[in-house]
């Protein structure tokens, strides 16, 4: 059951990483400053990934690094002041959302790789 867990949660986080990094193209969201950023969300996500598949054990590092770009998305409208333009509001909605899904993902995936007892 865990292994079905662990193949889910990083199929999850893997398509995160591409849509996030594909989003502002096929959304059409204006911000060069939010493309950028979901850019390198996406990359830090993919890195998780990629982290995940070749160092199998602990998970601690790869669901942390997941979980550090779920808070960036949630963070970025706020931090890079994407937040000031009302035609940028689908781009802060649509980070901050994927954001707190993938930090409810890479926990899940954290708390399934715990070992027993």
């Amino acid at each position: 059951m865990q292994d079905r867990l662990a193949v889910t949660v990083l199929l999850l986080l893997a398509l995160a990483a591409a849509w996030v990094v594909l989003a502002d193209q096929v959304l059409g969201n204006g911000s060069s400053t939010a493309l950028w950023s979901d850019a390198l969300a996406g990359a830090l996500l993919g890195a998780a990934v990629i982290i995940r598949l070749l160092v199998p054990r602990p998970a601690v590092l790869s669901m942390g690094t997941a979980w550090a770009a779920g808070v960036w998305l949630v963070a970025a409208p706020l931090v890079l002041g994407y937040t000031d333009d009302s035609a940028n509001w689908p781009a802060v909605w649509h980070d901050v959302t994927l954001g707190f899904a993938v930090m409810i993902v890479a926990t899940i995936g954290a708390l399934a790789a715990r070992e027993p007892g």
